[in-house]
């Protein structure tokens, strides 16, 4: 509720920085800043990507898939490269 009240980035920064010190010291106010930021702007670009505007790839692929399946919601068996891929080669290990 606290970070809806603020105006800017920074704002908002402050507050979850005095929370995650607390709970994880080792990163230094730096760090954390760069952590934020990163994790930020890689969600917005996530909110602006549209993979049907991209032209599919064609190199073959190989997508190693893990042997111990971890508790995540339904996901697509290619992880959704389908959608930016000609082919796919899926491999499991074991």
């Amino acid at each position: 509720m606290e970070l809806k009240n603020c105006d800017t980035w920074n704002e908002r920064y402050d507050i979850f920085a005095k929370q995650f010190v607390v709970v994880n010291a080792p990163l230094s106010l730096t760090n954390l800043k760069t952590l934020c930021t990163t994790i930020y702007k890689h969600l917005s670009a996530l909110q602006e990507y549209d993979p049907s505007t991209l032209t599919p790839i064609k190199s073959s692929i190989i997508l190693l898939k893990p042997t111990h399946l971890m508790n995540l919601p339904s996901i697509e068996e290619d992880y959704g490269l389908c959608k930016v891929l000609k082919k796919i080669i899926l491999i499991s290990i074991e």
